[in-house]
């Protein structure tokens, strides 16, 4: 049961509606002309049977779903262009008097696609009009970018687990989600190994949190028109991101009603057992909803919406792996989830140059237990419960002012927040109030964390964030300067309010060294834990607001000096302003902080260059060879710039080997706190966007008229990611600190560094005589410092570069869908990925920084399931009184989900589907969670599995 606390702050919505009126008018009284965002081109050049141009020939271009109408007339050289194109199926008509017409019908367009159609019209004879079937190219010979679609046809066929779109961007090479958080759903692409190192786009505008730079939104499936991912060298329109983009077009209506209604349903009795259950968890889940499009006006106006809620009754095991010791915390334990999902959108040609639209989207999710946080050796009181408001509304307007140039404009206004407690407490929404009800130790108890269990709950946290956008770019298209020219020059401005109120560790952590016996229901048990070797805390309870701004100008050029060579050369300026702390005040703390001088700090040179090229062979559109080299910059996580301006709030304490079960012997632990130096972090002075420089060379060659296979090589390094250094650390000799008034004083500073290189194959089949494939390899090598975490040993830095987080050395996914006999139709998708890195820890302060993350002696970062020697380990383990291991679980992914559907049909249109899903058919075993304390029992031992075959039914109603 949700239960919230709060208010809506009247005086925020008031700022924040005058804020929104201010800019839309100023919009309105300077946007310039600008160019549609997540659109295709159709072009081409009509020719006589001779071969001679042909002027003055009537373009006229359809959408066969919409009935929406453009028409050009050819140009001096016989071509012409149709620019912002919405993904959908066009017919195009060509004509001129004493002509024969010539109509191409099935013209499948999908999002960022240009397709060429050359033309020869005949003298006129008997036919009026001469019509084929379009057939669309599998090789667009213009684009460098390493990218890939994927279409509304594969989201429709292909089994998705929990219908969230974004878990098919993994059909493509490039892609994983081994170093995402488990908060939201979310995909690492390409040199993108962080979490927060991609972009995520959505009609236009950004669809990513400012606060930890993740997707801040999901979309009902069925408003996902198709979405485009690139892995390596996107264009200077977006920015803000070192790995790669994802863009997304919603779905919009047509002239003909349609609609469905549909419900998933799992059960207990539909899934095998998990690897470390004891026994099958109770399990249901239904996911239900509908969606309704059609016309409004015909020809004119059109709306699409659709909305599906999500109940999920999930279990999850607790599996310390001694329950000698914890027996007493070990079992299966609820974990419900519910999540609402809502879009509608609007559609409007207010004439054959203007045209608008209007998209409103929601999203509701509570979880209890979230992200993982219980099970495995966390206790069931370990984690919290999550629950997560969003919603969004966007504004697009799009003008052709001639055949030439064209105009478009996007609005969004957003609002996201992450609203946490403790399992099983009230969720509290109101920012910086701090009654007992919410901080007290019976709602965030203290933690107790033992080598193989994590008890209590000892995290809440509040985190509203909104985001009003303006987006404004201009097309020119210059057919004859040397070649012709598509000119695109365009400007990008947020304004983000945020704020966090996280209370991380409130009540403190005491952490023991050795596993001993426990149990939370005997106050004897409790009384008789010895010998902790770390106690944490952070208090009192304080929030910090961010508000930042963002600004991107962006000109690009894509070129073609000859009919076989394109050049997308492009110039992009990235601007963050409030994510450098330059309003931070040292002199207002109760001792004056050195080192740091905000009115220096900010990072104005954020220039990319980006040139790539596209070369058609042979001139036939059969095979294109393409590279490119561009220079990216990374958005700047706003969360983690709370900590300086904390400084100003709380302390932060630790206390090695402290007493028990009291840490401050009496004390109050503020009175504590002011007693003992204090521990601070800090924003280094030259602090800056991390930069990436990525370079790609690729081939594509078609095979056949629907068949195509591309290769690509890609690398790219990333310097200047945030690290965190301590600048105080004491003599070896004497003890003493240079700052002897401070503990630690931690240094965020921008110097972390990546490197990334991979092969990327793929063979794409579209859909067509009643089958589609897709096949993807990967060949992957990232090596990393481990950015966003600090030195495990200071002294010796070169002990943290090692395979990254993320690095599995091999990726295959095949997928596919065919229409087999009976009607029935299957679709399949199978992945294979080797196994994760992971580090040999000493479980023990070696270096004596009062961090218990150092590595076995002799052993570096991430080298277990790689070369990690053992002998160092068992030599380890030995010292401690631990028997050796032999052997090492392994991480690697297996899994094949298969989808089957058959329709019942009834008159016209209608029809009733009976849908059967299996994820895991196999069954196969994929472990995770392997324990990394070399004096643990649990060394190299996966605590956690992936789900065993899971089967799904459903049924959907269509007309």
């Amino acid at each position: 049961m949700i239960i919230f606390r709060g208010s809506v702050c009247m005086s925020q919505m008031r700022a924040a509606a005058t804020w929104l009126i201010v800019v839309t008018a100023l919009v309105g009284a300077f946007a310039r002309p600008a160019r549609a965002q997540n659109t295709g081109v159709i072009e081409g050049t009509v020719v006589d049977e001779q071969g001679g141009v042909m002027p003055g020939v009537t373009m006229t271009l359809r959408n066969t779903e919409t009935g929406v109408e453009r028409a050009v007339t050819t140009e001096g050289a016989g071509t012409y262009r149709f620019p912002a194109l919405q993904p959908g199926t066009y017919s195009l008509t060509a004509s001129l008097q004493g002509f024969a017409s010539e109509r191409l019908r099935d013209i499948a367009l999908t999002i960022g696609l240009n397709l060429r159609y050359d033309i020869t019209l005949k003298l006129q004879a008997l036919a009026e009009t001469i019509s084929v079937t379009a057939e669309a190219p599998v090789v667009d010979v213009t684009k460098s970018e390493v990218a890939g679609v994927v279409t509304q046809k594969q989201i429709e066929t292909l089994p998705i687990n929990t219908r969230q779109y974004l878990n098919l961007a993994l059909l493509m090479p490039g892609t994983s989600q081994d170093a995402v958080r488990v908060f939201y759903n979310n995909v690492n692409i390409g040199a993108g190994g962080s979490f927060y190192s991609n972009a995520f786009v959505a009609d236009g505008v950004t669809n990513t949190w400012t606060e930890q730079g993740e997707p801040r939104q999901n979309f009902p499936q069925d408003s996902i028109r198709e979405f485009k991912v690139n892995t390596m060298q996107y264009k200077a329109e977006y920015g803000l991101a070192t790995g790669g983009l994802v863009t997304v077009v919603s779905r919009s209506g047509a002239n003909a009603s349609h609609g469905n209604l549909f419900e998933y349903f799992r059960d207990k009795a539909l899934n095998t057992q998990n690897h470390f259950e004891k026994t099958k968890p109770d399990y249901r889940r239904n996911q239900f909803g509908a969606s309704l499009g059609g016309p409004i006006r015909k020809d004119r106006t059109h709306f699409f919406a659709a909305i599906e809620r999500t109940q999920e009754d999930n279990f999850f095991t607790v599996n310390t792996g001694r329950p000698d010791l914890y027996a007493a915390v070990e079992g299966t334990f609820p974990q419900p989830r519910h999540v609402t999902l809502t879009s509608i959108r609007v559609d409007h040609t207010l004439n054959s140059a203007q045209s608008v639209f209007v998209r409103y989207a929601q999203e509701g999710e509570f979880t209890q237990c979230a992200a993982s946080t219980c099970g495995g050796r966390n206790a069931a009181n370990a984690g919290y419960d999550m629950n997560i408001p969003r919603r969004s509304v966007v504004v697009g307007h799009t003008t052709i002012l001639s055949a030439r140039a064209l105009n478009d404009f996007r609005f969004q206004y957003a609002f996201a927040a992450y609203q946490i407690a403790p399992p099983g407490q009230l969720i509290w929404t109101d920012v910086g109030q701090y009654p007992t009800e919410r901080i007290g130790a019976q709602r965030v108890a203290r933690r107790l964390q033992f080598p193989s269990l994590v008890w209590g709950g000892n995290y809440e946290a509040l985190g509203p964030e909104k985001r009003f956008q303006v987006k404004d770019s201009f097309t020119y298209h210059a057919p004859d300067w040397v070649g012709s020219h598509d000119w695109k020059v365009g400007i990008d401005f947020s304004h983000i309010p945020f704020a966090d109120d996280s209370q991380v560790n409130l009540n403190g952590t005491y952490q023991f060294g050795n596993d001993q016996s426990f149990n939370p229901n005997d106050a004897t048990s409790i009384a008789s834990l010895r010998a902790p070797i770390l106690f944490t805390m952070t208090t009192p309870a304080s929030y910090v607001p961010m508000p930042s701004q963002y600004l991107g100008i962006f000109i690009q050029d894509d070129w073609r000096p000859i009919p076989k060579l394109t050049l997308n050369a492009g110039l992009r300026y990235d601007l963050q302003i409030g994510a450098f702390n330059t309003d931070v005040r040292p002199d207002q703390f109760r001792i004056p902080i050195p080192l740091i001088n905000p009115a220096v700090r900010g990072d104005r040179n954020n220039v990319g260059p980006r040139l790539g090229l596209a070369y058609d062979a042979a001139g036939d559109g059969a095979t294109v060879l393409r590279g490119g080299y561009g220079i990216y910059y990374d958005n700047i996580r706003m969360l983690q710039n709370q900590y300086e301006k904390l400084n100003m709030l709380r302390y932060d304490i630790r206390i090695t080997n402290p007493s028990y079960p009291d840490p401050f012997q009496g004390r109050d632990p503020l009175q504590f706190a002011s007693t003992a130096p204090p521990n601070i972090q800090l924003l280094a002075n030259d602090f800056r966007n991390p930069r990436s420089q990525q370079a790609n060379v690729g081939l594509t060659r078609q095979l056949s008229s629907d068949l195509a296979v591309h290769a690509d090589g890609v690398y790219s390094r990333i310097a200047g990611d945030r690290k965190t250094v301590n600048v105080n650390v004491p003599d070896a000799a004497s003890g003493q600190r240079a700052s002897p008034q401070f503990g630690r004083i931690d240094v965020d500073q921008s110097i972390s560094k990546s490197a990334y290189r991979a092969l990327y194959v793929r063979l794409d089949k579209r859909y067509s005589r009643n089958y589609q494939y897709l096949v993807s390899y990967s060949l992957v090598q990232g090596r990393d410092n481990n950015p966003a975490g600090r030195f495990v040993d200071q002294a010796n830095r070169d002990l943290d570069w090692g395979p990254a987080n993320f690095d599995r050395r091999h990726s295959f996914v095949a997928s596919g869908a065919v229409q087999v006999p009976f009607d029935v139709q299957l679709g399949a998708v199978f992945t294979i990925r080797s196994s994760l890195p992971f580090s040999a820890t000493a479980g023990r302060d070696l270096n004596g920084d009062t961090f218990v993350t150092d590595y076995v002696p002799g052993t570096s970062r991430n080298q277990g399931n790689r070369d990690l020697d053992l002998t160092l380990v068992n030599t380890w383990r030995a010292s401690a009184g631990l028997l050796p291991i032999a052997s090492i679980d392994s991480t690697r992914f297996s899994s094949v989900d298969v989808r089957a559907s058959k329709p019942i049909r009834f008159a016209g249109e209608r029809r009733a589907e009976v849908i059967v899903q299996l994820f895991n058919a196999f069954n196969t075993v994929n472990l995770s969670g392997l324990g990394t304390n070399a004096v643990a029992a649990t060394f190299g031992v996966a605590s956690r599995a992936s789900a065993g075959r899971q089967a799904e039914v459903a049924v959907r109603l269509v007309w």
